[in-house]
């Protein structure tokens, strides 16, 4: 039986305070580095903006970015095993750090060194590492593919009739089987029951069916952008700051919808055999102070993990982000633990019924 790995359930928004992590004052200059592996892009760009080059300015710990590709954790496995780590905090998502967890391949977390579990979003601790971002997987629609009505719910990207176009969806079991499930009418918070049944996965396959000859499968974001914007999909999935970037960039009228908007985001953890494990902590203290993390909104729209940066951004920064409670009434929390256990057998399933 898999042991709990997320610490961090805490159902809603209020009551929620501005708190700040003391981390104390700028220390003197010193030689001190740590290597830090993330996305690369827009994102890390971000990243350096608002923590790595603050966090420099403050402590005077220099730090070495890299970047890496999909299916990274066979490269820090490699790395551990052979006893040389080079990299000291990784931007990783959900199910690897929950798999690499397992293995070993991550310093378990000490919450309280980060002021407490009750300070994060709903699933952003882990038993190896803490959310850096919260970010709204959702449909999205290119309102010129739509001159009259225009699509509003989950459901509305499954109906072809009424909006016609095709669909982009990205190659993947994770997050596709989920959001057929609740527009095929399941209850979001109870997704996961249903899908970890063999009815509930038939009747995910079953909705898809009705949308399968009209599906143009992406690999990557930037394929999806380049449908969309292209009009070769009228609708798709992406992640909300993504949308919003393009939007803006190509001066697009593109349309977000809620309903049904899948909750992930990426994972900061640290490395086992990290060469600078104390330093490294002290990037996640830093990272996660309010008067840090408040910057982040304003510069990428996917959402802070801390309930009290939540509270604190303002309203119209907020209402662009999966994090706004008007944005998460029929939400659903991607369940790494859920596809740690079951990726493997629900992709073949899923490899399967594409080739048919």
């Amino acid at each position: 039986m898999r042991k709990s790995i997320l610490l961090g359930l805490i159902a809603g928004f209020t009551g929620i305070g501005l708190t700040t992590l003391a981390m104390g004052g700028p220390t003197s200059a010193q030689a001190d580095e740590i290597t830090i592996v993330s996305w690369g892009g827009s994102f890390q760009a971000a990243q350096r903006k608002v923590y790595f080059e603050p966090f420099t300015k403050e402590t005077g710990i220099k730090i070495r970015e890299d970047e890496f590709s999909a299916g990274a954790l066979p490269g820090l496995e490699a790395q551990v095993k052979a006893g040389n780590v080079q990299w000291d905090v990784v931007d990783m998502g959900g199910h690897e750090i929950i798999a690499g967890c397992e293995k070993g391949l991550f310093e378990p977390l000490d919450i309280s060194q980060l002021g407490g579990a009750d300070r994060f979003f709903a699933g952003a601790v882990y038993e190896c590492g803490i959310q850096t971002t919260v970010a709204g997987f959702t449909p999205v629609y290119n309102a010129e593919s739509f001159p009259g009505e225009k699509p509003k719910t989950l459901q509305d990207f499954y109906d072809v009739k009424k909006f016609p176009g095709k669909r982009g969806i990205r190659k993947k079991v994770w997050q596709t089987m989920e959001a057929a499930l609740i527009a095929d009418g399941v209850d979001a918070k109870k997704v996961y029951d249903v899908l970890g049944t063999e009815a509930g996965l038939e009747r995910a396959l079953k909705k898809l069916d009705q949308i399968k000859a009209h599906v143009i499968w992406w690999g990557g974001l930037a394929q999806a952008r380049q449908l969309l914007l292209d009009g070769e999909v009228s609708m798709t999935f992406m992640p909300n700051a993504r949308v919003l970037q393009a939007a803006e960039q190509y001066n697009k009228p593109l349309v977000l919808i809620w309903d049904g908007a899948a909750i992930t985001g990426d994972i900061w953890a640290i490395p086992k055999g990290s060469k600078n494990k104390e330093l490294a902590m002290k990037f996640l203290q830093f990272a996660n102070r309010d008067d840090v993390q408040i910057e982040w909104p304003k510069v990428f729209r996917y959402g802070p993990p801390l309930k009290s940066v939540i509270a604190a951004t303002s309203e119209d920064i907020g209402r662009q982000m999966v994090t706004h409670p008007e944005n998460q009434k029929n939400s659903f929390v991607i369940d790494a633990v859920f596809w740690a256990d079951h990726l493997e057998d629900y992709e073949k399933r899923f490899n399967a019924w594409l080739a048919e």
